[in-house]
């Protein structure tokens, strides 16, 4: 869903352990003829790990995990909310959260994970949803609101019976900050992508989350205005409709087709070399070999596989990691990309 200097003698750094309780849902209500509401606490009562606006909660319900954005105010430790949107298509995760899990049940989770934050330092924000896209941008909201920052959210849904979050979002306490815009509407009701980022001062940082089509309409319209690429953040729920991914600085002094043959994974923390073949995937060769890493998406958009590089350089192909990110050749997402060199040792 990002170092600092030490003096020579300290001590090295521990990243901490968060414990995570087990989950109870504690709430569940439709808030559209097909997105539920949850309202997940601590089984035993105890306050449940802090968040961040804009971060996911990785959850495991029997076989499926599922990562969901928390969407309820960061500094309730009493909760994490989420809405699921139910779709027929896809596999079968959404429909499995909405239809099995109900009041009383318990499930388990890993603790929040964030790849879409918002920037630390105060500015205007331009919060654009689509969809169910609307979710992080109420965790955002309510930060953004608490912080006293300025903001305005957009929300553009298909007709008004789609509108989650409806008594928040026209009483709650950033109600003024709120536009809806719906597709059934008359024109000027319509989400105006082009004349509300001509308007936007080109100091506002952008967040987007919804249709891959929707964002990419933004990040173009808002790169073609001028916007500085560290002004723009944006989350998907899927793959990009237009946008194709760029390999790691140092994938250009290998052949093309080397990314598309055989090569082979070092688990670093036993030694074991595994073959990855032309049809499958890094995280399908470990799996074979006895090696679990926790999947999600299994497109490269939501990060649960995300994985250390120690050595090689990975031939990237998912649409989370920055620029940044992939020119280190430190980080990969298993589930969908490959590698350049012939060997990639992994921190496993």
């Amino acid at each position: 869903m990002q170092s600092t200097e030490t003096l020579r003698t300290a001590p090295a750094a521990v990243t901490p352990v968060i414990e995570m309780p087990l989950l109870r849902v504690a709430y569940k209500r439709a808030i559209t003829a097909d997105t539920f509401l949850f309202d997940l606490v601590s089984a035993d009562g105890s306050p449940l790990p802090a968040f961040t606006a804009g971060a996911h909660l990785p959850l495991k319900l029997g076989d499926w995990l599922r990562h969901y954005s928390l969407c309820n105010a960061p500094e309730d430790r009493t909760r994490y909310q989420i809405a699921i949107h139910r779709t027929e298509t896809g596999r079968g995760g959404s429909r499995a959260f909405c239809d099995l899990l109900d009041v009383g049940d318990q499930l388990t989770s890993a603790p929040p994970v964030n790849h879409f934050p918002l920037t630390e330092t105060a500015h205007h924000a331009l919060l654009i949803a689509g969809g169910i896209g609307i979710t992080p941008m109420i965790a955002m909201a309510h930060a953004l609101h608490a912080r006293g920052d300025t903001f305005m959210l957009h929300y553009a849904v298909r007709d008004s019976s789609r509108i989650g979050f409806t008594e928040l979002l026209n009483t709650g306490p950033f109600a003024g900050n709120v536009r809806l815009h719906l597709d059934d509407a008359s024109p000027s009701g319509r989400l105006d992508i082009h004349a509300l980022l001509h308007d936007e001062s080109r100091a506002s940082h952008i967040y987007i989350c919804g249709p891959a089509g929707m964002i990419d309409a933004v990040l173009s319209r808002a790169s073609a205005l001028g916007w500085p690429a560290a002004y723009l953040h944006s989350e998907r729920f899927g793959v990009p409709a237009t946008v194709v991914p760029r390999a790691a600085e140092g994938a250009a002094a290998f052949a093309p087709s080397v990314t598309e043959k055989e090569f082979e994974v070092v688990v670093a923390s036993t030694g074991k070399v595994i073959p990855v073949m032309r049809d499958q995937t890094i995280v399908q060769a470990l799996a074979i070999a006895g090696v679990q890493v926790p999947v999600s998406c299994e497109q490269g958009v939501c990060g649960a596989c995300q994985t250390g590089v120690l050595d090689g350089v990975p031939d990237h192909q998912d649409y989370l990691l920055s620029d940044e990110e992939r020119d280190s050749n430190k980080l990969i997402m298993p589930c969908c990309s490959r590698s350049c060199s012939a060997r990639l040792t992994l921190d496993l």
